[in-house]
């Protein structure tokens, strides 16, 4: 049906950002928002940090810093994590996720990363078992930073791992080979007592079926609780784009190498005891929290240069410590945007799409009853349900919906 695969749901946010216009609105706007009372009371933080002292070769972002520019931006983030405490809005708060992305928010020092931590407990009110992520690699994750984290409540590591190959490993530019990275995850399996995620990237160049399978095979032993799965995405400026282009032969994307690696991948994970949580997770145990809250628009404040979320209807971006921009959502761009959210998910119930469908239920149905057709939902009990051919195009399907949707 489609020749070309959307990847992730960002690409379908483009597509939505393309159907509906939103206005750009002011920085005094955002604040006014914030001097509000917040009357649901629900408060997700997502704090950034641009910094990583090892680049994946797909990664397009220069995030090489030394020492003393990492010191002095820890300090900034501290000063506005607690710029935050003051206003009416987070002090009528309870937060429910929090969320350190990157970059690699574990590249701070011990007592970095404590003044950090500790300017969170002191500016918000968190809700009892708070679900509180930190992305991580193997490299910089020393048992003290554990132990640091889990003393403040950090419940949730994900770590970028990519692939258990060491030929793969070094395609990406990842650290330590094979049995070195095996024999880290069971050290922090060991260790920390949370939920333990993983990032893996399939369909690198030259992958094969065996490798893909021993993937599954080592997280498995590991007993990783949570896996995301990406077929790689080649961005502009990264290091393998750059080396594509000069080796164009190297590493040719074929659709249905894509489709039966993502296939077999999926089966796999279903027959070691796994479940799908979204169309690119599996998991064991893991709520996640994060990509609900996400899909449902609900409060997310941004903390840190990259960083972005929205309070109510206004949205906030962090270009850079410099560059920020704000967004004006209109009504009918949130509610777009909630049906996006559910065709995340591996079953959608029919009340709900025919609630954030509005007058375009019909419609919509009817497309539905075109995808059941060509294999890619099952329907029982009034759920739509993914199957895996299903899941490999939900985000293309997620895109033909809003496109009936606008």
């Amino acid at each position: 049906m489609w020749d070309y695969r959307y990847k992730t749901h960002h690409d379908v946010e483009k597509v939505l950002s393309k159907l509906i216009k939103n206005h750009i609105c002011t920085k005094s706007a955002f604040l006014e928002k914030l001097k509000e009372t917040n009357i649901s009371g629900q408060l997700s933080l997502y704090v950034h940090t641009p910094y990583c002292d090892n680049i994946c070769s797909f990664c397009n972002l220069n995030r090489k810093r030394g020492k003393q520019e990492i010191e002095s931006y820890s300090k900034k983030l501290c000063e506005e994590i607690k710029s935050y405490a003051p206003f009416r809005f987070c002090q009528s708060s309870e937060v429910d996720v929090i969320f350190f992305g990157g970059g690699t928010p574990t590249i701070y020092s011990e007592i970095q990363l404590e003044h950090i931590l500790k300017a969170i407990h002191s500016s918000f009110r968190l809700v009892p078992h708070c679900e509180f992520t930190f992305e991580t690699t193997l490299h910089n994750l020393s048992q003290e930073k554990i132990a640091l984290l889990e003393k403040y409540g950090v419940n949730r590591l994900s770590i970028g791992i990519q692939t258990f190959s060491t030929r793969g490993r070094k395609l990406l530019n990842r650290s330590f080979p094979k049995e070195i990275v095996l024999k880290r995850l069971q050290e922090i399996r060991h260790s920390f007592h949370g939920t333990l995620c993983i990032d893996i990237i399939y369909n690198y160049p030259q992958q094969t079926i065996e490798e893909l399978l021993e993937d599954v095979r080592c997280l498995s032993d590991c007993h990783i609780d949570s896996v995301s799965f990406y077929s790689l995405i080649v961005e502009e400026k990264s290091k393998l784009f750059h080396f594509f282009q000069k080796n164009p032969l190297f590493f040719e994307y074929h659709l249905e190498k894509d489709k039966e690696l993502h296939h077999i991948f999926c089966e796999q994970m279903l027959q070691r005891g796994y479940h799908l949580l979204e169309l690119t997770k599996f998991v064991k145990k893991d709520k996640y929290q994060y990509i609900q809250n996400n899909y449902q628009a609900r409060n997310l404040l941004p903390i840190g240069s990259g960083s972005g979320g929205r309070i109510g209807n206004i949205g906030c971006y962090h270009m850079n410590s410099k560059i920020s921009f704000y967004m004006r959502y209109s009504s009918n761009y949130q509610k777009a945007y909630q049906l996006l959210g559910l065709f995340q998910f591996p079953s959608i119930s029919e009340e709900n799409l025919k609630s954030f469908s509005g007058k375009n239920y019909e419609k919509i149905r009817n497309k539905m009853d075109k995808f059941i057709e060509k294999g890619y939902f099952s329907y029982q009990n009034h759920q739509f349900i993914y199957t895996i051919t299903g899941i490999f195009w939900g985000n293309n399907i997620a895109a033909e919906i809003l496109k009936l949707g606008r």
